[in-house]
Order: C-alpha cells, then structure tokens, then sequence
C-alpha cells in the first residue's frame, strides 16, 4: 500500500514538474527551488531529470539559449550581464559560452549604437559632457567598455 502512495505522489510531483517546465525555460536551480516547495526530496527530483529530459520538458542547454536571447532581445542586455546571471543560476560555462555565441554581433552592435543614441538625448544630447553618465548606464547594462568607448567615438567624434 505504501508503495502506491509513494507512487502516486511521485506521479503526481513529476506532473507538477512537467507542467512547470512547459510553461517556460527552466534551469536546475529553478527545479530545485520548485522541487522544495513542494516537499519533493532531492532524490526524487534527481530521479525525475532524466525523465524530464527525455521527454524534452527540461533541457539546461535550451535554457541558456533562450535566457540569453530574451535577455538581450527584450531587456537590451549585454554579454556580462547575461553571463553573471546565467553563472548565479549555476549554468555550466560551456552551456553559458555556446548561448553567448548565438546573439549575432551585428544585432549587438547595433542595440549598443541604438541605446546609446537614445540614452545620450535623455541625457540632454551633450555627448562628451554625459560621457560618464553614458558609460556607467553601459557599465550596468553588461557592455563591454572597449565596445562602448569603440561606438562611442564613431557616433560622437571630437571635433
């Protein structure tokens, strides 16, 4: 009788699971976090990954793929960024390398180009003046500081 009492909420705890990585992209540590509330022991979630993978409900490697283009696409995220986040989901670096990899450079630099257009008016359109502003707004945003000051220079060069 146990048995099937252990069964059936392992059953149930795997649909549960199934549903949850249906609704979007998750990685291990969002299965963890799922998986203690609601009261599913390590092993088990240990037990149902495999299964889950098998049946292309999870897959880290898609996460990381689907992280970091919505990140950059929507949030206009640069490449530290989306790394140090995908690094505090304990993504493997390889996984996190190939994800970085799929954003096409010429949509990076031309995201770059265009927020740092954008940012530069709402600054008072007075480039050289806000550079600071400009670069500590790049800073947080995750872009490389050689490629800002690189774009930087193209679009406002000293006269």
């Amino acid at each position: 009788m146990k048995k099937t009492e252990q069964k059936t909420s392992f059953d149930t705890a795997l649909e549960k699971m199934r549903h949850y990585c249906a609704y979007q992209e998750r990685c291990f540590m969002d299965l963890r976090e799922k998986a203690k509330r609601i009261d599913l022991s390590f092993s088990d979630l240990e037990k149902m990954i495999p299964i889950l993978e098998q049946e292309e409900f999870y897959s880290e490697a898609r996460f990381a793929i689907h992280f970091a283009g919505g990140k950059f696409r929507l949030k206009k995220w640069g490449r530290y960024k989306i790394r140090q986040q995908l690094r505090s989901k304990m993504v493997p670096k390889p996984l996190i390398e190939h994800a970085l990899s799929l954003i096409p450079e010429e949509d990076y630099l031309h995201t770059l180009r265009k927020l740092l257009i954008q940012k530069n008016k709402e600054y008072g359109n007075t480039p050289h003046k806000n550079y600071a502003k400009l670069a500590r707004f790049f800073t947080q945003k995750g872009y490389e500081s050689y490629l800002f000051q690189q774009e930087f220079n193209q679009l406002f060069p000293r006269n």
